[in-house]
């Protein structure tokens, strides 16, 4: 958690103070697979630290080769992981499709379009991923990419000491 510097608003008869709160959402490990036509690196799924299946990324079709595959396929499983996911944090729709099946670019898209129906700022909800190295795991017979993910969450605090005590409290709630 960070605290910012104070200040005052024309609006407000109190003092403000920003104030942001680090979340480490998770520790996910996201699976990868070559044995496509395109023979480049695609998520298949993500797993938990322990390795047991989350979400299925299921392929009804092959991933086809790209105009520009051979800069894909000599994408290493980290790299490919964090070209997705920087992908996602621009909400490009079409570079995602280079790693991620259709349907579940589709619902992710879907529920972006929603968010900002509802008047969020989706940008400022998006976790930022932090891709790690990647590891084969036999017992799987796959390459998966260690991965946290953790969030910013950006708040201002009232406070006002217009009580009879003249103490600073919270006007409001966190």
């Amino acid at each position: 958690m960070s605290l910012g510097e104070s200040f005052t608003s024309k609006a407000y008869g109190g003092r403000i103070v920003p104030y942001e709160i680090r979340v480490r959402v998770s520790e996910l490990n996201v699976r990868v697979s070559n044995s496509n036509r395109a023979k480049r690196y695609v998520l298949t799924g993500t797993f938990d630290n322990k390795l047991q299946l989350q979400e299925e990324n299921k392929w009804s079709k092959e991933p086809q080769p790209l105009a520009d595959n051979d800069a894909y396929a000599r994408m290493s499983p980290a790299e490919a992981v964090k070209a997705c996911f920087d992908a996602y944090s621009k909400l490009d729709w079409a570079e995602m499709r280079k790693f991620l099946p259709e349907e579940a670019v589709g619902k992710t898209q879907r529920q972006v379009e929603a968010a900002v129906k509802q008047g969020m700022d989706v940008r400022k909800q998006l976790p930022v991923m932090e891709v790690g190295e990647a590891f084969w795991s036999a017992e799987h017979a796959a390459w998966f990419v260690k991965c946290h993910a953790s969030q910013v969450r950006k708040h201002n605090l009232p406070l006002r000491k217009d009580n009879p005590a003249g103490r600073w409290q919270v006007d409001g709630g966190l």
